[in-house]
């Protein structure tokens, strides 16, 4: 038997034309894409000395150049007004720690403290503080952390690195911040990740809702990134021994 052969129809590709540009503040601290294919800034305004607070703005971007503020938040500015470059910041000093939901749900932390705003895309607005204990940073950590800062600079001793870095030794923070990070998953659940115990082997995330009501916890290994869920599952990039990662699915414990 011989087998039929039919020629493919052609496909045409469009090309696409150049891209429109969107002029952005120079001050952006974080990008997120969100439902309908807006995209999301945070802007996070110069100060006249770096590490001030300043009043910062998530707020959605249109190549029209029209825009909507979602959230308004104070969060310590990286940039001293007149200067492009950035100060680098102290040693152990937290992250920008904020996300926006696939929905317009954003929360905020400047981490130094368990002190989380967040902004439902609808509903109120709501704010979690929790006391919990500081986690002081050892001399064996301090001592690494530097040793590390000469080797990746490819010096010989803490004395040849640029003023900057030794700047950033001297203002060490004697303490790790509190948040590491959070995520806001795809139904506004706020997933929130303190920092670990020294010694752990894996991390715990807290759990709320949108509305601010404590849903439960998840313990998730140390690597684990999460992508997406709801609040009884969660979806997370864990790298497994031999660094591959893997995707798993965690259910939330209440």
């Amino acid at each position: 038997m011989i087998a039929s052969y039919t020629r493919p129809t052609p496909i045409e590709i469009p090309i696409l034309g150049e891209a429109t540009a969107v002029n952005l503040p120079i001050a952006i601290a974080g990008f997120h894409l969100i439902s309908g294919g807006d995209l999301v800034a945070f802007e996070v305004p110069a100060a006249t000395v770096p590490g001030d607070t300043v009043t910062a703005v998530f707020r959605t971007v249109t190549s029209a150049g029209s825009s909507k503020v979602l959230a308004t938040v104070r969060h310590p500015s990286a940039y001293v007004a007149g200067s492009p470059v950035p100060m680098a910041p102290p040693l152990f000093s937290p992250n920008t720690v904020e996300d926006v939901g696939w929905n317009g749900d954003v929360a905020h932390s400047t981490a130094l403290r368990y002190d989380i705003s967040v902004f439902p895309s609808a509903g109120s607005a709501w704010r979690l503080k929790v006391d919990i204990p500081g986690r002081p940073v050892l001399p064996a950590e301090r001592d690494s952390a530097i040793a590390e800062e000469v080797r990746s600079s490819e010096v010989r001793n803490v004395a040849d690195l640029p003023p900057h870095t030794q700047e950033r030794i001297r203002r060490a923070r004697a303490a790790f911040p509190q948040i590491e990070t959070l995520r806001v998953v795809r139904d506004g659940t706020v997933w929130i990740r303190p920092t670990p115990a020294r010694g752990a082997t894996v991390a715990r995330w807290d759990v709320f809702s949108r509305e601010g009501r404590r849903i439960g916890f998840v313990e998730l290994p140390l690597s684990a990134t999460i992508k997406d869920g709801t609040d009884r599952w969660i979806l997370a990039s864990v790298l497994q021994e031999d660094d591959v990662p893997t995707v798993v699915r965690y259910d939330v414990l209440r």
